[in-house]
C-alpha cells in the first residue's frame, strides 16, 4: 500500500473526532451551567453566573451560582451558611471543592458531599 494513502487512511478517523469535538466546546453544558473544564476554551469573561436548583436525597435542597469567569461555584443550602468551592480537575463533568465540601457531577446530575455525608441530586427541571 502506498504510504501517503495509508497516512491518510490513519489520519481520517482522528480528524473526524477533533470536528466532532471541536464543534462542541462547552460539553458539559447539558444542563445550561456552562461548566467547562480548565484545558477547555473557557467562557467569556463577561459570561454572567448561572444559577440551578438541585434537588437531592431525602428532599434536600441546593441552589447552586455557577460563576465560570472567577471559577467558582457557591452552594447554599437552608439552614447553612453559603460554600464558596473552587473549581477543579474533573475528567469528564464538573467538580468544586474547598478541601471541607465538594460538588460534582456530569449533565443534570450532581452529588454534594458535606459534614461526612454525601446526596445524589438531580437538576430540577424549568
Amino acid at each position: 500500500m502506498n504510504s501517503r494513502v495509508f497516512t491518510l487512511l490513519c489520519a481520517m478517523p482522528l480528524a473526524a473526532c477533533n470536528l466532532m469535538w471541536a464543534g462542541n466546546p462547552g460539553r458539559t453544558n447539558d444542563i445550561g451551567v456552562g461548566i467547562r473544564q480548565p484545558s477547555d476554551t473557557g467562557p467569556a469573561a463577561s459570561e454572567a453566573p448561572k444559577q440551578v436548583a438541585y434537588v437531592c436525597d431525602g428532599g434536600v435542597g441546593l441552589t447552586v451560582t455557577f460563576d465560570n469567569a472567577a471559577g467558582k461555584a457557591i452552594v447554599m443550602r437552608s439552614g447553612a451558611a453559603p460554600a464558596t468551592l473552587e473549581q477543579q480537575a474533573s475528567g469528564s463533568g464538573f467538580r468544586y471543592s474547598d478541601g471541607k465540601s465538594e460538588l460534582s457531577g456530569k449533565g443534570k446530575d450532581a452529588t454534594w458531599t458535606a459534614g461526612g455525608k454525601t446526596l445524589n441530586c438531580a437538576a430540577r427541571a424549568g
